[in-house]
Formats: C-alpha cells, structure tokens, sequence
C-alpha cells in the first residue's frame, strides 16, 4: 500500500475439513511425505481405525454406525494429522504467488509493484492457475473447497483507479469480489483502513464491560431477562461498576440519575425537580421515606400523572417502538428485550457514555 501497489488475494474453506479426511490418503503421506513409521506409525493407525458412534436424543440411542472417513472432533492429535494432510498444498502455489494456511482457511495472493496493466494480468492468470491447481488436488486428495465461503478481493490505495478487476474462478464459477473481508478474526477492507474491524471491537468492548459488571439489588424486575447484553440489568449493572469505590450515598444517587438517564434521555434529578415545581403539580405528601424518590416519583404517586404522561409521550417521540404505548416504568424496562438490534447498540453506547461520565463525577 505505501507503494502504491496491488495486491489480488483469494480466501478460500475447505469444506467439512475434518469430516472428510481420506484416511487411507493420510497413512500414505506419513509413510511418504513425512517418513512416519514404526511404533509411532502404528499408533496413529490404532487411533484412526475402528471408530465408531451413536446418538442419543430425548431417550432414544440411534445403532452404532462406524465411520471411515474424518478425525476426531476434540482430538489433541487431530489437528497436527489435518496439518500434515494439506501439507502439500503450498507445493502447488507458483512464484510468486504466495500462500497462507490455518487449519482449514486458505489464503493465496499476490502483489504487483509496477503500474504495469500486463503485468497485473498476468499476475492474474498465474492466480487462476494457482487456485485450479489447489482445486485439482482437492478432487484427487477427496477435499472440496467450499464456492460459498470463498471470497476475493483487491487491497489497493484510494487513489490507484487503473487495474485490472479481480475475476477469479473455482469449478467454472466466479468468486464474488468483496470490498471487505474477514481473515482469521480480522476484518480487511480493500484499503486495509480496518475501519470496520475497530468498530466491531469497540462493540464487543462494549457488551463485555457490561457483561461483567455485577447485577445490583436496587430495582425489582418481574421477569427473568435472558439476553444479558440487550436489557435492562446489564444497563444497571454497568452503573454499579461505575460507581463500586464511591461511598453508599453517592452509589445511590449515581443509580438514579441512571435510570433517568436510560429511560429519558435527560440528566439530572435535580433539573426534574425543579420542572415539577415549574408546573401546577402539587407537591406529593405521600409518606414515601423508605421509598426511592425516583421510583416514587415515576411510578406511584398519583400527584405526578399529569408530568408523568408528558415525559411518556416525549419518550415515544425518541423510540419509535414504544409509540401508542402507555407503558409504566417497571413495564418500560422489561420492554428493553423487545427492542431492535440497532435500537440495543445505542441504548449501550449511551449507557457507556454516562458511565464515563459518572466516573469523572466521582
């Protein structure tokens, strides 16, 4: 990329990897390939042979049915067996072309660093050779690579407009072109700006600090919640881990600028207060000590209906899924799981931000 270059790469999957290991074509590579013999040679062989296998659903066991084909799954040596299976595929790939492999995943590409059209043809032709090689040693070793899980792409700069277009075959079938891939964990687009990969990382960073946050006691909830990342507890949860070294009234008084955080996008107890005593709403004289004054507040007291069903419609004004709903505020959070994805992600994505925010508070 920093030389200006182009770089044509094909990802491919070998189908059932494991499944469909020829053992018969596994014992003669170790005899002849690798030189495999003697006592240890017998031992893989004992491993190999005989295998067998039942199920069992609800109660019912299915007969034993013996396998001829594959390794097996959990095996510590399966791995290694596999590896020296497909050992043979690099001898395949022409110069210079160059070839990557992790268990099934095979990656070929090449780079051109001239800005020379014919070269990058036939760069390309030797690609397509490459791959029609690997694919002739799929069908004579019983290994079938997998069309739809294989994908090509072309990392270039932003500014390189003038190369050929990535057309690649596998059986007489072209390969879909993607803008961007995902290469063992790592998601590359053709600019390699990885833009993409540390979006999805700052997401996963996100659900996990949730996730291990503990689950505090201060709100009741009627239902058990499953999905831990898409609802109410894990927002709370998050609050808690904020705010565990602060002292007991502060941990309070975080939590419920939480929930009024979460359920109406607004900050601040103090800044509701004051627009309840703006309005022509009597002061409640419920005898509610004990109580959570937030909770109260939200839920219970009569006094504050009349605030209460304008902040309800000002929330159906934010989410779009709650509209001709007159949800209270317990029911308003078990409705959390219903949401969609996109909905979720930003509900975490401000309750990370207010997190922040409480812990430069404190």
């Amino acid at each position: 990329m920093d030389k200006n270059a182009v770089t044509y790469a094909v990802l491919m999957d070998i189908s059932a990897a494991y499944d469909i290991v020829w053992r018969d074509g596994l014992r003669f590579k170790m005899r002849t390939q690798f030189n495999i013999k003697g006592r240890l040679y017998w031992w893989i062989d004992n491993f190999l042979r005989d295998r067998v296998g039942q199920v069992v659903l609800n109660g019912t066991t299915s007969s034993i049915q013996k396998f001829e084909i594959g390794l097996p799954q959990g095996s510590a040596i399966s791995p290694v067996l596999f590896l020296l299976y497909i050992n043979d595929i690099t001898e395949l790939v022409q110069d210079p072309m160059q070839c990557g492999m992790f268990a099934d995943d095979v990656a070929l590409w090449t780079s051109i660093y001239k800005p020379d059209i014919k070269e990058m043809e036939i760069q390309l032709k030797l690609l397509q050779q490459s791959l029609d090689e690997i694919n002739s040693w799929g069908s004579k070793w019983k290994m079938l690579l997998a069309l739809e899980k294989s994908q090509s792409i072309t990392f270039r700069s932003k500014n390189k407009k003038n190369y050929p277009h990535l057309k690649i075959h596998l059986d007489g079938l072209l390969i879909k072109e993607e803008k961007q891939v995902k290469y063992l964990g790592l998601i590359m687009d053709s600019n390699l700006t990885y833009k993409q990969h540390v979006a999805n990382t700052k997401i996963l960073l996100l659900e996990r600090k949730i996730k291990d946050s503990d689950i505090p006691d201060w709100i009741e909830i009627e239902h058990p919640i499953k999905d831990t990342i898409t609802n109410i507890r894990c927002k709370i949860e998050c609050l808690k881990k904020a705010i565990e070294y602060s002292i007991e009234k502060k941990r309070h008084k975080y939590q419920k600028q939480f929930l009024k955080k979460l359920i109406t996008g607004k900050v601040g107890l103090n800044q509701y207060m004051h627009i309840i005593k703006k309005t022509d709403v009597p002061e409640c004289r419920c005898p509610y000590k004990k109580l959570s004054l937030l909770k109260h507040f939200l839920i219970k007291c009569t006094y504050y209906e009349p605030i209460r069903k304008i902040w309800y419609s000002s929330i159906n004004l934010l989410l779009p899924e709650l509209k001709e709903r007159n949800l209270k505020l317990i029911e308003l959070l078990i409705g959390l799981t219903t949401w969609k994805p996109d909905i979720r992600l930003k509900v975490v994505q401000e309750v990370v931000k207010f997190v922040v925010a409480s812990k430069r508070n404190i």
